[in-house]
């Protein structure tokens, strides 16, 4: 199962990182993101 986590950038703007287990069990990154929804999105379609 992924997940999105709040990570600000260098300006304190928010940004969602986007992450999800691949078949081996390892945490892989879908990227950064300027909204959860987007994270969201991306991980579902990682996994």
């Amino acid at each position: 199962m992924g997940y999105s986590f709040n990570r600000p950038d260098k300006k304190g703007r928010d940004r969602w990182t986007a992450c999800y287990p691949d078949v081996k069990g390892r945490v892989r990154s879908a990227g950064t993101f300027s909204s959860q929804k987007q994270a969201d999105r991306k991980w579902q379609r990682a996994e």
